[in-house]
């Protein structure tokens, strides 16, 4: 994986933890992006809030990447949210019908609140 995502805890609320995700999400980082989610559920956070802003790129297998960590995080009882989806990218998940299974925020503030 070339630097394609980065993890850090709120400060507000240290059991909610923000991914961002970089440029491209081809489905390459999937294995990786796995891992995280999983380092993250042992640390007992009630939720993962991914941000997208400085996604350029995204194709069918970084759909299907963010739909398993999605399950994943439903499994855990973990809230999974998606927050400053690029207008590119939120045409995509209406295109794949996928913005009705996300839970997506303009930004991390408003996805606080709910998660």
């Amino acid at each position: 994986m070339a630097n394609s995502f980065n993890h850090s805890f709120i400060q507000q609320d240290p059991m909610i933890a923000q991914i961002d995700l970089e440029s491209n999400i081809v489905g390459d980082e999937a294995m990786d992006f796995d891992n995280l989610l999983n380092e993250l559920y042992s640390t007992k956070v009630k939720a993962i809030i991914i941000n997208l802003e400085k996604v350029e790129i995204m194709n069918s297998s970084g759909l299907g990447m963010l739909v398993s960590g999605h399950s994943k995080s439903k499994k855990q009882g973990v809230n999974f949210c998606m927050i400053n989806i690029p207008l590119k990218i939120e045409k995509l998940l209406q295109m794949t019908h996928l913005n009705k299974l996300f839970r997506i925020y303009p930004n991390a503030d408003e996805a606080m609140k709910d998660c």
